[in-house]
Protein backbone atom coordinates (compact mmCIF):
# COMPACT_ATOMS: atom_id res chain seq x y z
CA UNK A 1 0.00 0.00 0.00
CA UNK A 2 2.78 2.28 1.23
CA UNK A 3 4.83 1.75 -1.98
CA UNK A 4 1.80 1.74 -4.39
CA UNK A 5 1.06 5.09 -2.79
CA UNK A 6 4.29 6.43 -4.14
CA UNK A 7 5.18 7.85 -7.79
CA UNK A 8 8.60 6.60 -7.67
CA UNK A 9 9.25 2.50 -7.06
CA UNK A 10 12.26 0.71 -6.05
CA UNK A 11 14.44 -1.75 -8.04
CA UNK A 12 13.74 -4.43 -5.72
CA UNK A 13 12.30 -4.90 -2.30
CA UNK A 14 12.63 -7.99 -0.47
CA UNK A 15 11.60 -8.35 3.42
CA UNK A 16 12.10 -11.00 5.82
CA UNK A 17 9.86 -10.56 9.80
CA UNK A 18 11.12 -7.21 9.51
CA UNK A 19 14.40 -6.41 8.08
CA UNK A 20 13.70 -5.55 3.98
CA UNK A 21 16.67 -5.09 1.54
CA UNK A 22 16.08 -2.52 -0.82
CA UNK A 23 17.56 -1.28 -3.81
CA UNK A 24 16.87 2.33 -4.69
CA UNK A 25 17.88 3.68 -8.28
CA UNK A 26 16.35 7.46 -7.66
CA UNK A 27 19.15 9.05 -5.72
CA UNK A 28 19.35 9.62 -2.00
CA UNK A 29 17.53 12.72 -1.78
CA UNK A 30 14.34 11.21 -3.00
CA UNK A 31 15.13 7.65 -1.14
CA UNK A 32 15.10 10.35 2.10
CA UNK A 33 11.84 11.65 0.84
CA UNK A 34 10.72 7.87 0.31
CA UNK A 35 11.54 6.44 3.83
CA UNK A 36 9.19 9.49 5.06
CA UNK A 37 6.48 8.39 3.04
CA UNK A 38 5.99 4.60 4.53
CA UNK A 39 7.14 6.10 7.84
CA UNK A 40 3.86 8.17 7.85
CA UNK A 41 1.35 5.79 6.64
CA UNK A 42 1.01 4.29 10.33
CA UNK A 43 2.65 6.07 13.86
CA UNK A 44 3.05 2.55 15.04
CA UNK A 45 5.27 1.19 12.25
CA UNK A 46 8.65 3.29 11.64
CA UNK A 47 11.17 1.86 9.75
CA UNK A 48 15.08 2.83 9.96
CA UNK A 49 17.21 3.10 6.96
CA UNK A 50 21.18 1.80 7.25
CA UNK A 51 22.78 2.49 3.57
CA UNK A 52 25.42 0.56 1.57
CA UNK A 53 29.32 1.50 3.17
CA UNK A 54 32.31 1.00 0.79
CA UNK A 55 29.66 -1.05 -1.69
CA UNK A 56 28.97 -3.07 1.30
CA UNK A 57 26.26 -3.75 3.63
CA UNK A 58 25.09 -6.35 6.01
CA UNK A 59 21.32 -7.82 5.46
CA UNK A 60 20.77 -10.80 8.06
CA UNK A 61 23.70 -13.38 8.58
CA UNK A 62 24.89 -11.88 4.83
CA UNK A 63 27.16 -9.45 3.77
CA UNK A 64 25.91 -8.00 0.64
CA UNK A 65 28.83 -6.59 -1.65
CA UNK A 66 28.41 -4.69 -4.69
CA UNK A 67 31.04 -5.63 -7.48
CA UNK A 68 32.23 -3.62 -10.32
CA UNK A 69 29.84 -4.90 -13.30
CA UNK A 70 26.57 -4.49 -11.38
CA UNK A 71 26.23 -7.64 -9.91
CA UNK A 72 26.19 -8.56 -6.23
CA UNK A 73 28.58 -11.00 -4.22
CA UNK A 74 27.25 -12.51 -0.88
CA UNK A 75 29.66 -13.79 2.35
CA UNK A 76 28.73 -14.59 5.68
CA UNK A 77 28.30 -11.66 7.86
CA UNK A 78 29.53 -11.89 11.85
CA UNK A 79 28.59 -8.94 13.81
CA UNK A 80 32.04 -7.08 16.02
CA UNK A 81 30.78 -9.37 19.19
CA UNK A 82 30.80 -12.54 17.89
CA UNK A 83 33.26 -14.74 19.61
CA UNK A 84 33.74 -17.96 17.64
CA UNK A 85 33.06 -20.01 20.62
CA UNK A 86 31.15 -23.62 20.01
CA UNK A 87 30.74 -26.65 21.18
CA UNK A 88 34.24 -27.84 22.75
CA UNK A 89 34.88 -31.05 21.42
CA UNK A 90 36.47 -32.13 25.02
CA UNK A 91 32.76 -31.52 26.39
CA UNK A 92 30.78 -34.40 27.32
CA UNK A 93 28.52 -34.67 24.52
CA UNK A 94 28.13 -37.59 21.97
CA UNK A 95 30.22 -37.46 18.79
CA UNK A 96 27.43 -37.07 16.88
CA UNK A 97 26.42 -33.88 18.18
CA UNK A 98 29.49 -32.54 17.54
CA UNK A 99 29.82 -33.40 13.92
CA UNK A 100 26.38 -32.29 13.43
CA UNK A 101 27.90 -28.43 14.48
CA UNK A 102 30.80 -29.18 11.90
CA UNK A 103 28.30 -30.20 9.76
CA UNK A 104 26.15 -27.54 10.39
CA UNK A 105 28.35 -24.70 10.10
CA UNK A 106 29.98 -25.90 7.07
CA UNK A 107 26.66 -26.50 5.54
CA UNK A 108 25.63 -22.78 6.07
CA UNK A 109 28.95 -21.63 4.89
CA UNK A 110 27.91 -23.40 1.12
CA UNK A 111 24.60 -21.60 0.89
CA UNK A 112 25.56 -18.42 1.97
CA UNK A 113 28.89 -18.09 0.28
CA UNK A 114 29.51 -17.65 -3.18
CA UNK A 115 32.66 -18.88 -4.83
CA UNK A 116 34.82 -15.80 -4.65
CA UNK A 117 34.20 -16.02 -0.96
CA UNK A 118 34.07 -19.67 -0.10
CA UNK A 119 37.60 -20.71 0.11
CA UNK A 120 38.17 -17.60 2.57
CA UNK A 121 35.32 -18.83 5.28
CA UNK A 122 36.30 -22.45 5.18
CA UNK A 123 39.71 -21.60 5.67
CA UNK A 124 38.06 -19.25 9.24
CA UNK A 125 35.60 -22.56 9.99
CA UNK A 126 38.83 -24.66 10.04
CA UNK A 127 40.69 -22.22 12.22
CA UNK A 128 37.87 -21.97 14.39
CA UNK A 129 37.19 -25.00 14.53
CA UNK A 130 40.51 -26.12 15.61
CA UNK A 131 40.51 -24.06 18.32
CA UNK A 132 37.26 -25.73 19.89
CA UNK A 133 39.10 -28.14 20.11
CA UNK A 134 38.38 -30.11 16.78
CA UNK A 135 40.97 -31.95 14.83
CA UNK A 136 41.88 -31.78 11.25
CA UNK A 137 40.91 -35.14 10.29
CA UNK A 138 37.20 -34.93 11.73
CA UNK A 139 36.90 -31.38 9.83
CA UNK A 140 37.98 -32.50 6.50
CA UNK A 141 35.69 -35.64 6.65
CA UNK A 142 32.41 -33.52 7.04
CA UNK A 143 33.83 -31.32 4.83
CA UNK A 144 33.98 -34.26 1.74
CA UNK A 145 30.29 -34.91 3.17
CA UNK A 146 28.98 -31.79 3.30
CA UNK A 147 30.70 -31.28 -0.42
CA UNK A 148 29.08 -34.41 -1.86
CA UNK A 149 25.52 -33.53 -0.24
CA UNK A 150 25.45 -29.76 -2.24
CA UNK A 151 26.46 -31.55 -5.56
CA UNK A 152 23.70 -33.77 -5.67
CA UNK A 153 20.15 -33.59 -5.57
CA UNK A 154 18.58 -34.85 -2.27
CA UNK A 155 17.14 -38.27 -2.82
CA UNK A 156 13.32 -38.80 -2.30
CA UNK A 157 12.08 -41.57 0.13
CA UNK A 158 10.46 -44.40 -1.23
CA UNK A 159 7.10 -44.19 -1.11
CA UNK A 160 7.60 -48.11 1.15
CA UNK A 161 9.90 -46.36 3.34
CA UNK A 162 8.80 -46.91 6.96
CA UNK A 163 8.67 -43.35 8.81
CA UNK A 164 11.72 -42.18 10.75
CA UNK A 165 10.62 -42.23 14.86
CA UNK A 166 13.43 -40.94 17.29
CA UNK A 167 13.84 -41.14 21.14
CA UNK A 168 15.53 -38.79 23.15
CA UNK A 169 17.59 -40.13 25.79
CA UNK A 170 20.53 -38.43 28.23
CA UNK A 171 24.00 -39.20 27.40
CA UNK A 172 26.21 -41.57 29.65
CA UNK A 173 30.00 -41.92 28.24
CA UNK A 174 29.84 -46.02 27.47
CA UNK A 175 26.16 -46.60 27.91
CA UNK A 176 24.36 -44.58 25.68
CA UNK A 177 26.07 -45.70 22.65
CA UNK A 178 24.93 -49.34 23.34
CA UNK A 179 21.25 -47.95 23.73
CA UNK A 180 21.88 -46.25 19.82
CA UNK A 181 23.38 -48.85 18.51
CA UNK A 182 20.36 -50.96 19.48
CA UNK A 183 17.66 -48.53 18.57
CA UNK A 184 19.13 -47.89 15.14
CA UNK A 185 18.24 -51.72 14.19
CA UNK A 186 15.01 -50.91 14.83
CA UNK A 187 14.83 -47.63 12.59
CA UNK A 188 14.82 -45.51 15.55
CA UNK A 189 16.74 -41.96 15.25
CA UNK A 190 18.66 -41.29 18.90
CA UNK A 191 19.03 -38.22 20.08
CA UNK A 192 21.18 -37.43 23.06
CA UNK A 193 20.69 -34.45 26.18
CA UNK A 194 22.83 -33.69 28.80
CA UNK A 195 22.17 -35.23 32.49
CA UNK A 196 23.36 -32.09 34.35
CA UNK A 197 23.40 -28.69 32.93
CA UNK A 198 25.70 -26.21 35.34
CA UNK A 199 22.64 -23.91 36.18
CA UNK A 200 21.04 -27.32 38.03
CA UNK A 201 24.55 -27.64 39.85
CA UNK A 202 25.04 -24.02 40.97
CA UNK A 203 22.58 -22.14 43.01
CA UNK A 204 20.73 -19.74 41.22
CA UNK A 205 22.41 -15.66 41.88
CA UNK A 206 18.85 -14.45 41.75
CA UNK A 207 15.57 -15.09 43.63
CA UNK A 208 12.09 -15.16 42.00
CA UNK A 209 10.33 -12.33 42.27
CA UNK A 210 7.00 -13.26 43.04
CA UNK A 211 3.97 -12.06 40.96
CA UNK A 212 2.97 -9.07 43.07
CA UNK A 213 6.17 -7.58 43.35
CA UNK A 214 6.04 -6.93 39.50
CA UNK A 215 4.72 -3.87 38.33
CA UNK A 216 1.19 -3.47 36.53
CA UNK A 217 -2.35 -2.26 35.29
CA UNK A 218 -4.20 -1.05 38.29
CA UNK A 219 -7.93 0.08 38.66
CA UNK A 220 -9.26 2.37 41.58
CA UNK A 221 -12.90 2.61 41.97
CA UNK A 222 -14.71 5.91 43.07
CA UNK A 223 -18.10 6.27 45.11
CA UNK A 224 -19.30 8.19 42.00
CA UNK A 225 -19.39 5.04 39.73
CA UNK A 226 -16.55 5.36 38.05
CA UNK A 227 -13.18 3.92 38.26
CA UNK A 228 -9.87 5.30 37.56
CA UNK A 229 -7.29 2.62 35.63
CA UNK A 230 -3.72 2.82 35.55
CA UNK A 231 0.04 2.07 34.53
CA UNK A 232 2.38 1.90 37.48
CA UNK A 233 6.23 0.90 37.94
CA UNK A 234 5.55 0.25 41.13
CA UNK A 235 4.99 -3.29 42.81
CA UNK A 236 1.42 -4.38 42.49
CA UNK A 237 1.40 -4.91 46.18
CA UNK A 238 1.36 -1.09 46.98
CA UNK A 239 -1.57 -0.76 44.76
CA UNK A 240 -3.59 -3.15 45.98
CA UNK A 241 -2.85 -1.81 49.09
CA UNK A 242 -4.08 1.65 47.92
CA UNK A 243 -6.90 -0.07 46.56
CA UNK A 244 -7.96 -1.68 50.28
CA UNK A 245 -8.19 2.46 51.27
CA UNK A 246 -11.43 2.65 49.27
CA UNK A 247 -11.58 6.61 49.04
CA UNK A 248 -15.01 7.59 49.04
CA UNK A 249 -13.73 10.42 46.88
CA UNK A 250 -10.10 11.16 44.80
CA UNK A 251 -8.43 13.01 47.17
CA UNK A 252 -4.65 13.55 45.52
CA UNK A 253 -3.20 15.27 48.81
CA UNK A 254 -4.83 11.99 51.43
CA UNK A 255 -4.17 9.51 49.30
CA UNK A 256 -0.89 10.58 48.64
CA UNK A 257 -0.14 10.59 52.18
CA UNK A 258 -1.57 7.45 53.06
CA UNK A 259 1.03 5.92 49.83
CA UNK A 260 3.90 7.58 51.64
CA UNK A 261 3.27 5.57 54.31
CA UNK A 262 2.30 2.03 53.19
CA UNK A 263 5.12 2.76 50.36
CA UNK A 264 8.16 3.52 53.71
CA UNK A 265 6.82 0.34 55.84
CA UNK A 266 6.88 -1.53 52.21
CA UNK A 267 9.98 -1.04 51.60
CA UNK A 268 11.42 -1.71 55.33
CA UNK A 269 10.06 -5.46 54.51
CA UNK A 270 11.83 -5.44 51.38
CA UNK A 271 14.85 -4.53 53.02
CA UNK A 272 14.57 -7.22 55.73
CA UNK A 273 14.02 -9.92 53.14
CA UNK A 274 16.83 -8.75 50.70
CA UNK A 275 19.11 -8.83 53.71
CA UNK A 276 18.23 -12.01 54.80
CA UNK A 277 18.01 -13.35 51.32
CA UNK A 278 21.80 -12.59 50.76
CA UNK A 279 22.40 -14.27 53.77
CA UNK A 280 21.10 -17.57 53.00
CA UNK A 281 22.52 -17.60 49.34
CA UNK A 282 26.13 -17.66 50.45
CA UNK A 283 25.66 -19.99 53.12
CA UNK A 284 24.37 -22.01 50.27
CA UNK A 285 27.02 -21.51 48.00
CA UNK A 286 29.65 -21.97 51.07
CA UNK A 287 27.84 -25.05 51.69
CA UNK A 288 28.13 -26.21 47.83
CA UNK A 289 32.05 -25.57 47.68
CA UNK A 290 32.55 -27.56 50.67
CA UNK A 291 31.02 -30.97 48.94
CA UNK A 292 33.27 -30.82 46.19
CA UNK A 293 36.70 -32.11 45.77
CA UNK A 294 39.82 -29.58 47.53
CA UNK A 295 41.91 -29.60 44.07
CA UNK A 296 38.57 -28.26 42.58
CA UNK A 297 38.26 -25.48 45.14
CA UNK A 298 41.68 -24.63 44.91
CA UNK A 299 41.44 -23.68 41.17
CA UNK A 300 38.12 -21.93 41.14
CA UNK A 301 38.94 -19.36 44.16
Amino acid sequence: MAIGSYDKKPKLWLRYVDDTFVIWPHGPEELQSFLKHINSQHPAIQFTMEMEKDRRIPFLDVMVNKRIDGSLGYEIHRKPTHTDRYLNAFSHHHTSQKASLVATLLHRAYKLSDGESLAKEKEHLMTTLKRNGYNRQMILKRTTQVEKRNRTLDKEKQPNEKPERYATIPYVAGTSEKIFRILKKKNIVTRFKCVIKINQIIPKPKDKIPNNLNEGVYRIPCSCGKAYIGETCRSMKIQNLLEATQPTVLQPKVLMNQSFSLVVDFYAQIMRSAVSSIVNRRVKFLSFLLMLPTNFIALRL
